[in-house]
């Protein structure tokens, strides 16, 4: 299997319960892991953002905490459950059971080559690529921006066409936001200066934190690795593709900085 370690860090993030609501399980472990080599603390809302080091343009790399989940409505006398999803209901209203959620808890299983299957590989596995690009950028002297990593909770959409071990994703435009053109095609043009490939989309039913983080004026990029089966138990990557987000994530970090670019 190639790259042990990254299937390893991924095995441990996945494999942790961490239902939307009740992050505390994944974000205890990464304070603990990103405390070795950054500066680390926790909002008030339960996320967890690690600052690097670096000087210049601030730049922060973002992954979900959480996993999709169901929340039990009623249990029956013969001990059967009545579920319900997570998030809101036909007329668009969010559930009212606050009560226990439901989540799949399979073990994170290496198939043939380089992919790997297990749950919540559509959240955890960014984080994973998170805290790799930090561990090789921690105590560089060559950042471009003054660099940090954020974990966020509560969970986005993911429905999306892609090719396994097809290279980085670039998204130029989603539900929840236009991404910025001048970002994503700088990310492009490293990619190709490193022999990369990538793909290049526009989804409709996939959304981000970008709708948050464009009402304060922060201009974004989105970068995902495909990923198969989403929402089920079976979402399946390839960890070449998760490599090949983190060394993309570390050439942009250690380039000129975007806004020295720009001028």
């Amino acid at each position: 299997m190639s790259h042990p370690e990254t299937y390893d860090l991924i095995k441990t993030l996945c494999e942790l319960p961490a239902p939307v609501g009740h992050e505390d399980a994944v974000q205890d472990w990464l304070v603990d892991r990103l405390g070795g080599f950054a500066e680390v603390r926790r909002t008030r809302v339960n996320n967890v953002l690690a600052k690097l080091g670096g000087s210049g343009p601030r730049l922060i790399v973002t992954g979900h905490a959480d996993e999709i989940c169901y929340l039990v409505k009623s249990v029956s006398d013969d001990g059967f459950l009545h579920i319900w999803p997570y998030y809101g209901d036909t007329r668009g209203h969010p559930p009212r059971w606050m009560i226990p959620r439901v989540i799949w808890n399979p073990p994170v299983r290496c198939l043939r080559g380089s992919r790997i299957t297990g749950k919540a590989m559509g959240d955890r596995a960014a984080l994973a690529i998170a805290t790799l690009a930090g561990e090789a950028r921690a105590g560089r002297d060559d950042l471009a921006y003054e660099v940090s990593l954020g974990s966020t909770i509560q969970e986005d959409k993911r429905d999306y066409p892609c090719v396994l071990g097809g290279g980085p994703i670039l998204v130029y435009s989603d539900n929840t936001a236009h991404y910025s053109r001048r970002l994503t095609d700088r990310l492009g043009e490293l990619a190709a200066g490193l022999g990369m490939p990538v793909q290049r989309a526009v989804f409709q039913n996939y959304g981000s934190d970008a709708a948050a983080l464009l009402k304060r004026g922060v201009e974004i990029a989105l970068i995902i690795y495909p990923t198969r089966y989403t929402r089920s138990p079976i979402e399946t990557v390839d960890l070449n593709d998760l490599h090949a987000c983190v060394h993309l994530i570390v050439a942009f970090a250690t380039t000129s900085s975007f806004e020295q670019r720009k001028g």
